[in-house]
C-alpha cells in the first residue's frame, strides 16, 4: 500500500494526512484496549486490528517522511530525515519495553489505553507545528506506477 499512500500524501496537505493517520492509530490502539478490557482479545480480533494498524501505518509513514523536509532548511533535510527515522525506531523499541513492564503491572487494557493516548499527543503536537501548507502534486495518470 506504500505507493498508493505515498501518492495520497503528495496530493493532500501532509500535516493533515499525518494527523488523521495518528488519530487512526489512536483508534486502533483504543480498540485493542476495549477488546482487552472486555476479554475479547482473541486471535481473529488481533488479526483484524493488526491489519487495520498496518493499513493506517501505510498512510502514516509516507506522510511523516514527506513532512520532515518542511520543518528544516533544505540543506538539513537529509540529516533531519535520518534523525526522524532513528527517533521513531528508538521510540518504538522503548515503547515496546515500557509496554512489557506495564502489562504485568496494570494489564493489557490500560497499557493499550496509554498507547492510544500517546498518539493523541502526536496529533496535538502536529497541530502546533509552525509550517505552511504542503506542496501538492495534482492527480495524474500512472502516477503510482511512475
Amino acid at each position: 500500500l506504500g505507493a498508493w499512500c505515498g501518492a495520497l500524501a503528495d496530493r493532500f496537505d501532509r500535516r493533515t494526512v499525518l494527523m488523521a493517520a495518528e488519530a487512526g492509530l489512536a483508534l486502533v490502539a483504543a480498540a485493542f484496549a476495549v477488546a482487552a478490557a472486555c476479554g475479547l482479545l482473541t486471535l481473529p480480533v488481533i488479526g483484524v486490528l493488526a491489519a487495520a494498524w498496518g493499513i493506517v501505518n501505510a498512510v502514516d509513514t509516507p506522510a511523516r517522511r514527506a513532512l520532515v523536509p518542511q520543518l528544516v532548511p533544505p540543506a538539513d533535510a537529509p540529516a533531519a530525515a535520518a534523525l526522524s527515522g532513528t527517533l521513531l525506531l528508538v521510540g518504538m523499541t522503548l515503547g515496546a519495553g515500557l509496554g512489557g513492564l506495564l502489562v504485568p503491572a496494570f494489564g493489557a487494557a490500560v497499557t493499550f489505553g496509554i498507547n492510544a493516548l500517546s498518539f493523541l499527543v502526536d496529533v496535538a503536537v502536529l497541530a502546533t507545528l509552525p509550517i505552511g501548507p504542503s506542496p501538492r502534486t495534482p492527480r495524474a495518470p500512472r502516477q503510482v506506477r511512475d
